[in-house]
């Protein structure tokens, strides 16, 4: 049995048979049509039960940066050192952390050719671990960890890990840092 997905381009709509395309993880690529699938595909365990719940198309691909979710950070943080973070102080950890997984993102897609690095996606997001998360978290925000030092006398290195692992748990994505994958471009 095939599997098959209607989708709309240029006011018309066509049945593609997905597999006849590139697979990269949940994203097929139909290189006649110059066009990206995004496919959410489920199954009863076997080839022939496999049906196509959603689809998404696009032209071309861009990394963003994921949401962070600041309510949930400050109740990490709450949780994590018994203090309660200013909306100034949250936005800058979320914003911070936002950053860096772009960042780092980008330069892991360098490691694929092509169109590879969307099979390392997980639905829309990207994640990945890095060998040093925390890189940079000591200067961005000094002042901060200095704050909660004097409080809690923990050091410097274990709060930095507190405020990385608050930013990655109010975020998605499975490893420490994450993107957004978001399909662009309207197919013809």
């Amino acid at each position: 049995m095939t599997l098959t997905t209607t989708i709309e381009t240029n006011g018309t709509e066509i049945e593609v048979d997905l597999d006849e395309l590139d697979k990269y993880g949940y994203y097929y690529l139909d290189e006649a049509r110059n066009l990206i699938i995004r496919a959410i595909v489920y199954t009863h365990g076997t080839k022939d039960s496999r049906w196509v719940e959603t689809s998404e198309i696009g032209t071309d691909y861009t990394i963003s940066e994921v949401e962070v979710d600041i309510d949930e950070l400050k109740r990490f943080v709450n949780a994590e050192l018994n203090l309660t973070l200013t909306d100034e102080e949250a936005e800058h950890i979320a914003t911070y952390y936002q950053e860096q997984g772009h960042e780092v993102v980008s330069h892991w897609m360098d490691d694929f050719s092509g169109d590879r690095i969307l099979s390392k996606a997980d639905y829309k997001i990207i994640s990945t671990d890095v060998e040093e998360p925390l890189l940079g978290w000591e200067f961005e925000f000094e002042d901060l960890i200095t704050r909660i030092a004097a409080i809690t006398e923990l050091p410097d290195r274990e709060i930095q890990g507190k405020l990385f692992n608050a930013a990655r748990s109010a975020s998605p994505g499975d490893f420490e840092y994450s993107a957004k994958v978001e399909l662009t471009g309207t197919p013809l």
